[in-house]
């Protein structure tokens, strides 16, 4: 049996990271609450039979640590050894995500042979923290009529792509010294009771972040 997939997460992707192992969607720093963020992704199947792509979306670090992660299964011993049995561990599949921070559309999709396909992850989230998750494409070739009543010489591997985002406060900083309560203070002074000049102060607001802001400012007293 041949091993190996003809589907790729195509290369040359803006905002996916291909530094690493796997291909990584990187949504980072994010305005928390600031509403959902969008990113595409597109699949190129290589190969020249249509693939069925579903889906599987997993939130990593958010397991049940008491929770078995491997099946034993025990089978009759490989011919010519002298082992009673043979143990196999047959991984447990984690839960999948429900109500996560990523979503991805569309969740199943049919990628044709010498084709690319486009998907949208959608991030949203009121919390700040990091957020780590990983979206598994679980592909199927597509039987062909000529194919019918042959034995399947290929078993696709799922393709994993890894999601991360982190989420922060909005937070400006003000160009004049703090006083000791924390606060800021601007003064002005007039000389002349009957001055009728207007007096001007500048501000400057620094966004120390990383992310574009958006703010209102209000005037009380």
């Amino acid at each position: 049996m041949i091993r190996g997939s003809p589907l790729t997460v195509t290369p040359n992707q803006t905002g996916v990271s291909f530094t690493g192992e796997y291909p990584v969607v990187e949504l980072n720093p994010v305005m928390h609450n600031l509403g959902p963020l969008t990113k595409q992704v597109k699949l190129t199947n290589t190969g020249p039979t249509d693939m069925n792509i579903e889906w599987k979306m997993y939130n990593l670090g958010e397991g049940d640590l008491d929770a078995d992660l491997f099946k034993l299964g025990i089978t009759d011993p490989d011919p010519g050894t002298d082992d009673i049995v043979k143990l196999k561990w047959n991984p447990i599949a984690p839960r999948e995500a429900e109500n996560g921070p990523f979503t991805v559309s569309p969740k199943t999709a049919c990628v044709k042979g010498r084709k690319t396909e486009t998907f949208t992850v959608t991030f949203h989230s009121t919390e700040t923290r990091v957020f780590n998750s990983v979206m598994v494409a679980r592909p199927k070739l597509v039987e062909r009529p000529e194919d019918e009543g042959k034995k399947k010489t290929m078993k696709v591997e799922d393709l994993p792509v890894y999601l991360d985002a982190h989420t922060v406060q909005p937070q400006l900083s003000l160009d004049k010294r703090t006083q000791i309560d924390g606060s800021h203070m601007i003064r002005f002074e007039k000389w002349a009771l009957y001055d009728n000049k207007k007096s001007v102060k500048k501000i400057i607001l620094k966004n120390r972040t990383l992310a574009d802001l958006i703010f209102n400012v209000e005037l009380d007293g």
